[in-house]
């Protein structure tokens, strides 16, 4: 009888690791984008605001590109990957 550890069909403790990793990589995925969206559409809503077209465009891409590498790395190194 094969136990549910060992099942072909990558069930048991090994499916779940495989799931919880996929989803942990999706999260931090989305993490990085919505943290990158917020600066681009943060940035573009000053410069209207503003009329100091690109100035804040640029200045809130890099903050969100920033934000999110720092995002990423701060829960890669929480979780020891």
């Amino acid at each position: 009888m094969v136990d549910s550890g060992d099942s072909p069909d990558g069930g048991g403790q090994r499916g779940r690791d495989s799931l919880r990793s996929h989803l942990r990589h999706a999260g931090l995925g989305t993490q990085l984008a919505l943290l990158m969206l917020i600066g681009v559409l943060g940035g573009n809503w000053l410069d209207e605001k503003t009329g100091w077209d690109p100035l804040f465009l640029l200045l809130g891409t890099a903050f969100g590109i920033a934000s999110g590498i720092w995002a990423v790395q701060k829960e890669n190194r929480s979780k020891g990957s």
